[in-house]
């Protein structure tokens, strides 16, 4: 938590990694990703050695990590330190989103270009032997007159958006229609699920599958009526790491074809990239407009 993420365990074996490169050998280019990021701090360290330039790749954001329970005094010290520093020496900056981009160009001169997580060819050809081998392990007929509607969320989730605005939701429902959905968790917040769906008294509903493999996951997504996106309570926010949130499964969602509810801040980013890639089933409220 003092560092803001892990990755300190990455240090010595890529230290010893990287000293097996030898120095007779051409350096063209140096690409970081993270998270982790701490090992950016080393490799653009070599980086500078080498005199070659470095790339750093924010899949997400370090410091300013809005889902990050880091505390305040460590997001300081570990930015001044650590990641600003990087960031000055990189030659360019890659991320995920806008809102990313945003947060991190305010860190200095060094240019920030956007790539977000869409799929590439080869993911669309995974993607394509997913969905082939969903069609042929088909759920039978009278399994898909079951008659009730199933909501599906895979993936993390944040605490900062968790699956109490659709439970308060649900629990405003007539029971007759409660007992017509179902929801399918798939994902490492197993205790927040049963937790909060026992509280407001909707345990009956949820069925927890836990941590299982992106192909299980992928499948998941095509069993589903509706897939749940759930990114923040705040119905606006200036900061940019908050409407700039893109979770890599959004993409898969969106490759999926199935309505998504989403719950986040009116003018997120996600809203405005669903509406780019004409995604019709995507709808999003603010937290507070669930009920």
């Amino acid at each position: 938590r003092f560092l803001c993420g892990p990755g300190v365990d990455w240090i010595p074996p890529l230290r010893r990694a990287l000293t097996r490169i030898p120095n007779t050998e051409p350096v063209r280019l140096v690409l970081a990703t993270g998270p982790p990021f701490i090992p950016f701090v080393t490799a653009i360290r070599w980086a500078a050695a080498r005199r070659a330039p470095a790339i750093l790749d924010y899949r997400d954001l370090w410091t300013r990590n809005p889902h990050g329970r880091y505390p305040s005094i460590a997001r300081t010290v570990v930015s001044r330190w650590l990641e600003q520093p990087a960031n000055r020496d990189a030659a360019l900056i890659t991320t995920v989103s806008d809102g990313c981009r945003t947060s991190l160009a305010s860190n200095g001169d060094v240019p920030v270009r956007l790539l977000y997580n869409s799929p590439d060819q080869t993911y669309l050809d995974h993607y394509r032997r997913v969905v082939s081998d969903w069609r042929a392990r088909r759920v039978t007929p009278s399994e898909r007159a079951r008659g009730r509607v199933r909501v599906v969320f895979t993936g993390h989730v944040y605490r900062v958006c968790t699956f109490v605005p659709v439970l308060k939701a649900l629990a405003a429902m007539p029971p007759t229609l409660i007992d017509q959905i179902e929801v399918h968790y798939y994902g490492d917040a197993s205790l927040v699920a049963l937790r909060e769906f026992a509280q407001y008294g909707c345990s009956r509903l949820l069925t927890d599958h836990g941590t299982v493999s992106k192909h299980a996951s992928l499948r998941a997504m095509l069993d589903a009526d509706l897939l749940l996106s759930l990114i923040h309570t705040d119905r606006a926010s200036s900061d940019p790491a908050v409407t700039g949130h893109m979770s890599t499964k959004i993409h898969d969602y969106f490759q999926s074809g199935k309505p998504i509810p989403n719950i986040g801040p009116v003018k997120a980013e996600v809203n405005r990239r669903a509406a780019e890639i004409g995604h019709a089933g995507f709808r999003s409220q603010p937290a507070d407009d669930t009920p």
